[in-house]
């Protein structure tokens, strides 16, 4: 996990040099969510998030309950068990900070499909699907997050 400060200027360079097939509405749609979820100042919260990709580690393809404090994850669990994951796991499970560097990441290197819905109230993006190489199997990756909650 990165400091916000860091996340920030990372993503500002990234953004203002960017030059990917996907063009500047996609880099603008990033960048406006970003500034609104910065607007916000939302570092402790809740919300739920399921990843779906072959990238291994925990709770992949099961919608868990993420806890983040000072943009750290602190807590999660498996939404339809309840049952926590171990603390080892923790660092494995995506902030929204995390998610828009996602986003990032699939527009720097170039993939080749992406598309994002961001959320309305809070910026953060809802869902991310990138396929970074369209003839190659089992690179893509899926993320859903809603229910965001601030605590």
């Amino acid at each position: 996990m990165l400091p916000r400060l860091l996340l920030t200027s990372m993503l500002s360079v990234t953004l203002a040099g960017c030059q990917t097939i996907f063009g500047p509405s996609e880099e603008h749609e990033l960048d406006d969510a970003w500034d609104h979820w910065l607007s916000l100042r939302i570092v402790d919260y809740r919300y739920e998030v399921i990843r779906s990709c072959y990238c291994g580690g925990p709770a992949v393809g099961q919608r868990v309950v993420v806890v983040v404090h000072d943009d750290v994850v602190v807590n999660a669990w498996y939404a339809q068990t309840g049952e926590e994951l171990p603390a080892s796991a923790l660092q494995h499970l995506p902030t929204v900070d995390d998610l828009f560097l996602i986003v990032d990441d699939a527009l720097r290197t170039g993939a080749d499909e992406l598309d994002v819905r961001y959320d309305p109230s809070f910026g953060f993006p809802r869902l991310i699907e990138v396929d970074y190489q369209r003839h190659a199997v089992d690179d893509e990756l899926t993320v859903r997050a809603d229910d965001l909650r601030p605590i």
